[in-house]
């Protein structure tokens, strides 16, 4: 029996972080290759075993991948080098995930000379990319054929977490957004989450309460309330809209925030979303004031917490032992963090201007850039397929230049979207990486065309006596059909298409 496969190729070069070097032409035509940087992960692959992942809701309908990761070697760009690992220019060893592509998603039995087929067929390609410095057009794969009859023993498969995209789904005429529901909440709202499923928001205000609504039926679910007596004054100390410390994981079942606990500890709580009971406290940054945690953020996989704190430390936790999995260091206190959609890169922003790239596996700095509109860097988001991350903060007021636009490959403002009389407090992609939500201490959020960095449309978050509280934090939800807003007055506005 054979079975119609296309090859794929993942991995970096010398210059340039991971990205997709070889796609299926079905893939390529429908301008999605990205998503396989972003479907395909992992560490290095056991010797006999494979990788398995579903992608669901692509534009091109659900697809299988199958893929090993292993060491790109000398001879991987030079047919008379040998085993020696390929390193990038800070000493890294270079990772390749090399692969097929099944448009059925049924699993398939493979073998060992089938990855190797396909390491033969990809291998050119790689060396043609080995000394790019700005980042190529992405090689095209045509089918061939696996045949099912070998003798040889069939690799072991390990299945990991479906994929689900909601890419088809574009973000709808931005005339045709309404407020469709306002809730008044009786506390101060520093940021709010709302969950895959798009069932639930969660509300959050600093030292914290945190509350759980429904976003369908706009009720009250579920209270978290972890304030205690006798802890420091937020407010007297730092910003209150600097708070962002809350986030879904990826199947929504778990809430991250952070909780002032115990000697005015700065520690994070993962609460089940299910059970309704807390699952795990998590230790490890600096004692208030110093210690504040700014921001959460899971990574798409559901395997790391990164938190952003006062004490100048980006810290990752894994979140199947609740251990330290490092702790990158700033020079100057972090106020956002946002995971690349593929999970092999962690952006954060901190409150001098600088951002900073880091490599998920090697635990160090891949790059770092100050901006030299942003006196202050508030928040960040990675567009779908990771090559836009959107940065908004502190800036000139004159110019109105809070929010920005970078091109992550070359590290370079694409767009200046000016418009906000204050500092930006949040920013939010729409799931197909078409729009972009910001949300201002000017108490206005508006949507912005990612392509052009033109303004589309001005929500006003005008109260009834007309003043405008500032805008604390916005979120799409996975559809792209919803969009909610927090304010510091406790009004959650959600805008339906």
């Amino acid at each position: 029996m054979s079975i119609q496969v296309w090859p794929f190729l993942v991995g970096r070069n010398r210059y340039l972080d991971y990205r997709t070097i070889v796609a299926p032409d079905f893939i390529c035509d429908a301008g999605i290759p990205n998503l396989l940087a972003r479907a395909a992960d992992g560490d290095l692959t056991e010797p006999g075993y494979a990788m398995y992942r579903k992608v669901e809701g692509s534009k091109v309908g659900d697809f299988t991948i199958i893929f090993r990761v292993v060491k790109a070697l000398q001879k991987d760009i030079n047919s008379e080098g040998g085993n020696e690992p390929l390193k990038d220019s800070f000493g890294r060893e270079i990772y390749l995930i090399e692969g097929i592509v099944i448009k059925n998603r049924d699993k398939i039995s493979i073998n060992n000379k089938h990855i190797e087929e396909v390491h033969k067929q990809v291998k050119g390609n790689y060396q043609n990319f080995w000394d790019c410095i700005d980042a190529p057009p992405v090689a095209v794969s045509s089918s061939f054929y696996l045949e099912n009859n070998e003798t040889s023993t069939p690799l072991r498969i390990e299945e990991i977490q479906s994929l689900k995209l909601s890419h088809q789904l574009k973000t709808s005429d931005n005339r045709s957004w309404q407020v469709e529901r306002k809730l008044f909440v009786e506390f101060r709202v520093s940021s709010i989450a709302i969950s895959p499923t798009d069932q639930k928001i969660a509300i959050r205000s600093y030292n914290p309460f945190v509350a759980i609504w429904s976003l369908n039926e706009y009720q009250h679910l579920a209270s978290i309330n972890k304030k205690l007596k006798g802890v420091m004054n937020f407010d007297k100390t730092l910003k209150f809209d600097s708070d962002k410390a809350v986030a879904f994981n990826s199947d929504g079942t778990l809430i991250a925030f952070s909780i002032i606990q115990g000697s005015d500890r700065n520690n994070l709580l993962l609460y089940n979303v299910k059970t309704q009971q807390e699952e795990n406290i998590v230790t490890g940054h600096r004692l208030s004031p110093f210690g504040r945690i700014h921001a959460v953020a899971f990574s798409r996989d559901g395997r790391l917490l990164a938190s952003a704190s006062q004490d100048s430390t980006v810290k990752l936790w894994k979140l199947t032992t609740k251990e330290q999995y490092a702790s990158l260091q700033h020079q100057n206190p972090v106020y956002t963090v946002s995971f690349s959609p593929e999970g092999s890169t962690l952006a954060s922003g901190d409150s001098k201007g600088y951002v900073e790239f880091w490599d998920i596996r090697s635990k160090n700095r891949l790059d770092i850039i100050q901006s030299k509109e942003l006196s202050s860097i508030k928040s960040i988001d990675f567009n779908c397929d990771g090559s836009i991350l959107a940065v908004g903060g502190d800036g000139d007021w004159t110019d109105g230049n809070h929010l920005q636009l970078w091109d992550v490959s070359r590290k370079k403002v694409i767009h200046f979207l000016a418009g906000h009389n204050d500092p930006i407090n949040s920013v939010a992609f729409s799931p197909d990486g078409q729009t972009l939500a910001s949300g201002s201490r000017d108490g206005s959020v508006k949507l912005w065309d990612v392509q052009s960095g033109k303004e589309l449309l001005t929500l006003s978050n005008q109260s009834d006596d007309g003043f405008c509280d500032p805008v604390t934090c916005v979120a799409f939800s996975s559809d792209g059909k919803t969009l909610v807003s927090s304010s510091e007055d406790g009004i959650i506005q959600i805008w339906r298409c």
